[in-house]
């Protein structure tokens, strides 16, 4: 219904097809949003991951709330990173410029994970799967 709804908005109002970029712009906006959305996958993901633990297991969590909650903003923030980035990117007139975007853009979105690890010394971080690994290892069917 939604496409249909749009063609006939297209087709009653008139509009014209406008292109302002050359096709080598256009095809570098292409390839740059969609490798910045590859290399977000798998910070999305874990966010994923970590909020279908808190459903799944919230007995092992003090609040598993606050436990569901990171999740989401690990999994939230890439979306509105990844939509930022093609409005963004709608703004480049030149390929330089795009490879230039990309490359500034995955480094903000990068500074979380580069922090995480830095903390080296943080007694949490090696924690973190080793409880998962124990139970996977103790609850295997004999």
């Amino acid at each position: 219904m939604q496409v249909m709804f749009n063609i006939v908005i297209y087709l009653y109002a008139g509009l014209k097809l406008n292109f302002v970029r050359d096709a080598e712009v256009n095809f570098a906006l292409f390839f740059t949003v969609l490798l910045m959305h590859l290399m977000c996958v798998n910070t999305a993901k874990d966010g994923l991951t970590m909020m279908k633990y808190a459903l799944l297991h919230p007995d092992e969590f003090t609040f598993p709330g606050s436990a569901f909650l990171l999740g989401f903003f690990a999994f939230s923030s890439l979306v509105y990173a990844e939509v930022i980035n093609i409005i963004l990117s709608q703004s480049k007139k030149t390929v330089i410029d795009a490879i230039a975007g990309l490359i500034g853009f995955k480094s903000i979105v990068d500074i979380p994970t580069m922090y995480m690890n830095s903390l080296e010394e943080f007694p949490a971080k090696g924690l973190v799967g080793k409880l998962e690994c124990k139970r996977s290892r103790t609850e295997r069917p004999k």
